[in-house]
């Protein structure tokens, strides 16, 4: 279960309606605005809130990756035992290799991350995540306060769009994508014509044929998959960077110089 934070500008769904708590006039008693009417309040005290979580009557707003939401998210993964026993080892994989780094309340994480790089190569060889993934994995995972699910691979959400994509289809896809599109910089077309050429060799040999995917179907296909990752491979680190780099949104100040910003030009 994850972690329940209560405070401030939290964010819950409580049997279908969105709240945010805004006050706290006493300890332990909230005011929080119906995102749905606002200017409307209600009172909590901290008790109900986690009795109703307790009863899965109330979800938390989550952050981090493989949510899904406007103004509450979620996990698009409910429950990590029901992903295919693949999808669950990758997931635990990258887990074992930040574990060592969770922890850890260094000013700069950078000899760390090397470090842990050497031992996983030693143990895993050329399976041994990068620095920036390790990097990635990490945030992904504090994001979201400890929940492995933030840790699913992306190919989770590249499954089946339609029960007319055959499974072993949906293989070749994912595996044209990782040989080709990550090595050179073939186009979407490119990759759909790799596919085509592998379903047409494998029809060859079977009585029951294999229905051929649409481009369209490659594309949502490599839409979905780690674009920080492709665009390093593609283009290299300072081009990824540059495109895919994180801001992160302030929050409002609630009260004069809380927040001070300094322009460093020199005037006239």
């Amino acid at each position: 279960m994850q972690e329940a934070y209560i405070a401030i500008g939290t964010k819950f769904l409580l049997n279908g309606r969105a709240f945010q708590i805004v006050e706290s006039p006493e300890k332990d008693i909230f005011l929080c605005e119906d995102l749905g009417f606002k200017h409307v309040k209600e009172r909590f005290t901290r008790e109900n809130i986690l009795f109703h979580w307790q009863y899965g009557n109330l979800q938390f707003d989550v952050k981090g990756k493989n949510t899904k939401g406007e103004i509450i998210k979620s996990y698009e993964v409910n429950d990590i035992d029901a992903l295919k026993e693949e999808e669950k080892k990758r997931a635990y994989f990258r887990y074992e290799c930040i574990e060592p780094l969770i922890e850890l309340e260094a000013k700069s994480l950078d000899k760390y991350i090397r470090a842990r790089v050497d031992q996983l190569k030693e143990k895993h060889h050329h399976d041994a995540p990068s620095r920036a993934s390790l990097y990635r994995w990490l945030k992904y995972y504090k994001d979201s306060a400890g929940d492995l699910r933030s840790l699913v691979s992306n190919y989770n959400a590249c499954g089946p769009t339609t029960s007319t994509l055959e499974e072993e289809v949906y293989h070749i896809i994912v595996e044209k994508i990782n040989m080709f599109t990550k090595r050179e910089k073939y186009t979407a077309r490119d990759i759909h014509d790799f596919v085509i050429v592998e379903v047409n060799n494998r029809n060859m040999s079977r009585d029951e044929k294999l229905k051929l995917p649409c481009e369209q179907t490659v594309r949502r296909f490599i839409k979905r998959l780690d674009g920080y990752e492709m665009e390093k491979q593609r283009n290299g680190v300072q081009k990824a960077r540059a495109k895919h780099k994180q801001t992160n949104l302030q929050e409002k100040p609630t009260f004069p110089l809380q927040r001070v910003e300094i322009d460093h030009t020199k005037s006239d």
